[in-house]
């Protein structure tokens, strides 16, 4: 942009031919020219993520787009507050397999899985407490606030079949809850349009997987949907409103369009397993999906029968986008490494490998921490440093330049706590650090 006014300045001056007319259409080509540039520069795609762990994930939610949510085997819970740059580990309290994480806003947020795990956040994930009351698994949940919510599972495995159901409901954001387990199918997944309109899904061994309604708030249920086959499962409901909804069986995506009365098939991956998909707007969903090699992310315009943005991994489990160019995957690379697959610019997601020559010290700090620089970007760098909160805000931040080989930094009026540094040149990040003030 800069070039074209210096271009323009020279030929006026020579010239001194231009109206404002002319003027106008010049810097309009130079701003529409400088875009074109810097958009060509911006591609967005795949990346795999380092997730810094060996195990299963099953289950991913973004809170923003700086702050997601991993959950898997073992009790793994897995926290970044930089948009997938670096992920912490955090303390879950417990061994048992976890399989849904979702957040009510921005700081309160659910875990089911396993042995009846339930764990609640008060604080954007950084601590969990386990608030269950039963020994089944949980396999899905829905929260309409933060004080009405439903979670459903059975007597199955993490494949949702089994001879014995279960709904939990809170009216007090799972202080109490309200236990049915008379059902004779494990509940698969659970939707509420409002306090009194909602659905579930369930299936066992010897019977069609069916979906049932509710119009009083779940004291009576009636069946609307049984499926023509047996061995076949539900796994997911999705409403975007009253009369659309969707649901993901075993290798099909069914859609209704009359309040739950029928459902339609919309999309068929057989011979691929449907694990996940997510409804992003009328005529597009995104979906994983098994098959021989591997597993599958695309998104899908069943409005046009079109199949885009594909990626092969390993396998992959859950999924979550805050739109069409922003969101997770997560599942399980071969030689068990947990896989976080993101969708986003690559300028913004490439990281430089690590330079392991930078070092922080002392770590843990009190009041001052020094940065150790390597001599070969003396004078020849600026540097921006960050430090971030467990929240994920930004309470530091500085442009910096070193004619030496250390940076010092003065941080006396900080909490105790956790916090991370990114130390970045222009966008590219150099290296993330995990310090702990005492």
């Amino acid at each position: 942009m800069i070039k074209c006014f210096k271009l323009f300045y020279r030929t006026t001056m020579k010239l001194n031919i231009f109206n404002m007319k002319k003027l106008l259409l010049f810097i309009l080509i130079c701003f529409y020219l400088s875009e074109m540039a810097y958009c060509q520069t911006k591609s967005i795609g795949w990346i795999e993520l380092n997730s810094g762990t060996m195990k299963k994930l099953n289950s991913v939610y973004c809170i923003n787009k700086d702050t997601i949510i991993a959950v898997g085997a073992m009790g793994t819970i897995l926290r970044t507050i930089n948009g997938g740059i670096l992920w912490d580990s955090i303390y879950s309290t417990t061994n048992n397999e976890l399989l849904s994480v979702k957040f009510i806003d921005q700081t309160i947020g659910f875990i089911v899985g396993s042995n009846g795990t339930i764990l609640k956040t008060f604080n954007s994930g950084i601590n969990w407490t386990n608030i269950g009351i039963t020994n089944m698994m949980l396999l899905n949940m829905y929260f309409l606030n933060s004080d009405t919510g439903w979670v459903v599972g059975g007597n199955s495995g993490t494949v949702p079949i089994g001879s014995k159901g279960i709904i939990l409901k809170t009216f007090n954001g799972g202080i109490n809850w309200i236990l049915d387990s008379t059902f004779n199918k494990t509940v698969s997944s659970i939707f509420f349009i409002d306090k009194d309109t909602g659905y579930y899904s369930a299936q066992n061994s010897s019977d069609p997987a069916v979906i049932f309604k509710t119009t009083n708030g779940g004291y009576n249920w009636n069946n609307v949907y049984t499926s023509n086959g047996f061995n076949y499962y539900f796994d997911k409901l999705q409403f975007t409103s009253a009369k659309t909804g969707y649901i993901n069986g075993y290798e099909e995506i069914l859609k209704t369009d009359d309040y739950g009365l029928t459902w339609n098939s919309i999309f068929i991956a057989y011979p691929n397993a449907i694990f996940s998909f997510q409804i992003m707007d009328s005529c597009s969903f995104y979906f994983a999906d098994k098959e021989m090699n591997g597993a599958n992310i695309c998104i899908y315009d069943f409005c046009n029968n079109i199949t885009n943005y594909c990626y092969n991994i390993s396998n992959l489990y859950g999924l979550h986008f805050i739109d069409k160019d922003y969101g997770f995957a997560v599942g399980w690379k071969y030689l068990n490494i947990g896989a976080i697959l993101k969708r986003g610019y690559y300028d913004a997601i490439n990281e430089e490998k690590k330079n392991d020559h930078i070092i922080i010290m002392p770590n843990p700090f009190n009041d001052r921490i020094i940065i150790n620089i390597p001599k070969e970007y003396i004078y020849k760098i600026n540097f921006n440093i960050s430090i971030y909160n467990s929240l994920g805000n930004c309470v530091f931040e500085i442009n910096k330049s070193s004619n030496s080989n250390s940076i010092d930094l003065d941080l006396p009026n900080y909490l105790q706590g956790i916090y991370f540094l990114v130390i970045k040149k222009e966008k590219q990040i150099l290296q993330s650090f995990k310090l702990i003030k005492i």
